[in-house]
């Protein structure tokens, strides 16, 4: 199942941050223009508010709902909610070393942020799955019908049960 909103999935996510690390290890090899400096800024704060979007979606519409399905997931759902806060945090302190012009301390919490990304999406996945899996048919599918209406898929893909996300 695919707990992302719309317009994001994990290779979306991970391809921007690694984006940032791409343009910070760039400044390393030589004089960067202002210009490239300013598109840094402004794909690390997209990069945030993408992220940012995530993780609220999944917070306040798919766990709401595992944890409604599934009373007993809740333990394992409060573990991918600290790995949220972990992920806020990195976020946080990516934009601080970039706003400070610190791109050897923004390399390093870049590089940091993704394997944290790369970890957390590998867990919650799992988890997800595991949690939907244990759950009847009738459960499983209005979990589905959560997320396909809250996933911006146009009303012919949410039918057939596709997240397309080409619009409402």
């Amino acid at each position: 199942m695919n707990a992302l909103h719309p317009g994001t999935d994990e290779s979306t996510l991970a391809d921007r941050l690694a984006g940032i690390i791409g343009y910070l290890r760039m400044q390393r090899y030589g004089d960067v223009s202002h210009a490239l400096k300013d598109a840094l800024h402004g794909a690390c704060d997209k990069f945030v508010r993408r992220l940012a979007d995530h993780l609220r979606h999944e917070e306040e519409v798919l766990f709401p709902g595992l944890l409604e399905a599934s009373p007993g997931s809740a333990a394992m759902l409060e573990e991918i909610r600290q790995e949220h806060r972990l992920l806020h945090i990195y976020a946080r302190e990516l934009g601080v070393r970039l706003r400070a012009r610190d791109e050897d301390g923004a390399f390093a919490v870049a590089r940091s942020f993704l394997g944290a990304l790369f970890d957390h999406i590998q867990r919650e996945g799992d988890a997800v799955d595991s949690i939907v899996r244990s759950l009847d048919e009738a459960a499983a599918r209005k979990i589905l019908d959560l997320m396909l209406a809250t996933s911006g898929a146009c009303p012919e893909c949410r039918k057939r049960g596709l997240g397309c996300g080409c619009g409402p």
